[in-house]
């Protein structure tokens, strides 16, 4: 796979993890800065996975899947 490809998809699936995590947000009705003292992150950070799509490590996932009370498909509904 050339890179470029692989840029593509790595931006995409960070667009769509960071939608998902907008829209489970947003379904508790928390606001980011909840949410970021939550999960132990800074609020410019999880602007930055809700709009950017930035990686996020294992450790900050797992720490929104217990904040969320959610399964792991929740947060990656819609990855290829």
């Amino acid at each position: 796979m050339c890179a470029l490809r692989q840029t593509m998809i790595k931006n995409n699936v960070g667009m769509i993890v960071g939608q998902n995590v907008r829209a489970l947000r947003k379904a508790k009705k928390w606001t980011q800065t909840q949410l970021a003292n939550k999960v132990g992150i800074h609020l410019r950070y999880l602007q930055k996975i809700e709009i950017d799509g930035v990686n996020v490590s294992f450790a900050v996932f797992y720490q929104m899947k217990k904040a969320f009370g959610c399964d792991w498909k929740d947060l990656f509904k819609g990855v290829p």
